[in-house]
């Protein structure tokens, strides 16, 4: 069978989120169905623009794709005019992406992007939440107008098959856009086996050392953006700092995205300029290492579609605070404690628990890896591959 793979979605350069999904569901879709050949597609531009960061991606931790006998990647030609582009498939709905790889028997689509192809061509798309619609406050006005254009209600009806990330992605879809359910298959994400890595104590020293960690922290992962809440976040430390504990900081890590300076003003308000540490963007075996050194790994978000940080934290053995909203309690069942997080008192009072608990903190280790071990991205990918004959077929 020969499968068209949209991986557009890589040229953002990050590996996280969707980026992520997208490397971990091809490599393992790759490795389980030798037989069948997998035509990437993306455009040449984007390999010389964007500081090259497509082509990074595919150097580095998606190398994979470019190593595998039953991968072919095909770049379509295009001026650097993205707009021209854009232009030619939503007002157009040319060129034929199917067509431009040589034809294909599906095509799957990591993201719910435009991409014009044939109609008899079937398409299976992945959504991983509809934070645009539900909450469209937390986006810049640039990036609304983005979303707007991009049409996710049209591009959910065109979608022969859906995947979802979580029942809760599922529900929205069906009421927000009214998508038929027998439209919509549930698979969920996985975390990689590289979370399960064990450290020596040494080998956790020299991370220690290197990225200038305190001895007692509390971790986040993510970007600053609104939705995450980090603010609260930065209350409940000054929460803890109040209760005489005194050594324990805050370390955040990834990107900062828009609006950090409110973030970044918080911190100085509440006098905790000493008492934060920015890592900004981590190597994936650092962020293993930091989810074993850290006491709690605490992610108030507001809204997910599946919430991948917390996953990786459960499978690392990380105690896990976080939302008793959206996807996350499908995730972590009974393995994490779920706060409210639109009550600052309710995040306030769990991290004084868990931190006040080193018994509590070895039971949510031990729930937590056993709850992780539900998830793999093996599953996912047999679960996908499943959808994607299925479509052939039909």
């Amino acid at each position: 069978m020969r499968i068209g793979v949209d991986i557009i979605g890589l040229a953002s350069g990050q590996v996280s989120g969707i980026e992520q999904y997208t490397l971990q569901i091809l490599k393992e879709l790759i490795r389980q169905n030798p037989n069948d050949q997998f035509i990437l597609f993306a455009i040449d531009y984007y390999f010389r623009s964007f500081g090259g960061r497509l082509e990074k991606v595919l150097a580095g931790p998606g190398r994979f794709l470019l190593e595998a006998p039953n991968v072919i990647l095909k770049k379509l030609p295009w001026p650097k005019i993205p707009l021209s582009l854009h232009f030619a498939w939503k007002v157009l709905g040319a060129p034929k992406v199917d067509k431009f790889l040589g034809g294909v028997d599906v095509f799957f689509q990591p993201a719910p992007l435009l991409l014009p192809l044939s109609s008899k061509i079937p398409r299976v798309v992945t959504f991983h939440d509809l934070v645009p619609a539900i909450y469209p406050q937390y986006f810049t006005t640039t990036s609304r107008l983005w979303h707007w254009q991009m049409n996710y209600p049209v591009r959910a009806k065109e979608a022969d098959r859906i995947i979802a990330v979580s029942e809760n992605t599922k529900n929205d879809l069906i009421r927000l856009y009214g998508i038929p359910p027998s439209k919509i298959t549930v698979i969920y994400e996985g975390a990689s086996q590289a979370f399960q890595k064990e450290f020596s104590p040494e080998a956790l020293t020299e991370v220690r050392n290197r990225l200038f960690l305190p001895d007692e922290f509390i971790f986040y992962v993510g970007s600053l953006e609104p939705r995450k809440n980090v603010l609260s976040l930065i209350s409940a430390l000054k929460y803890l700092k109040e209760r005489g504990f005194a050594k324990i900081k805050l370390v955040l890590a990834g990107s900062k995205k828009w609006k950090e300076g409110k973030v970044l003003s918080e911190i100085k308000r509440l006098h905790l300029e000493k008492e934060v540490v920015f890592l900004g963007w981590v190597e994936e075996e650092d962020k293993v290492a930091l989810f074993k050194l850290a006491l709690a790994f605490v992610f108030p978000s507001l809204y997910e579609g599946f919430g991948l940080p917390v996953l990786e934290a459960l499978t690392a053995g990380c105690p896990v605070i976080t939302s008793q909203n959206s996807s996350l309690p499908e995730v972590t069942s009974d393995a994490a404690l779920l706060i409210d997080p639109l009550r600052q008192d309710s995040l306030n009072q769990a991290l004084l628990e868990l931190i006040s608990q080193p018994d509590l903190r070895e039971n949510l280790k031990l729930k937590g890896q056993k709850r992780a071990s539900l998830f793999s991205w093996e599953k996912a990918a047999g679960q996908t591959m499943e959808i994607i004959r299925a479509e052939r077929s039909g």
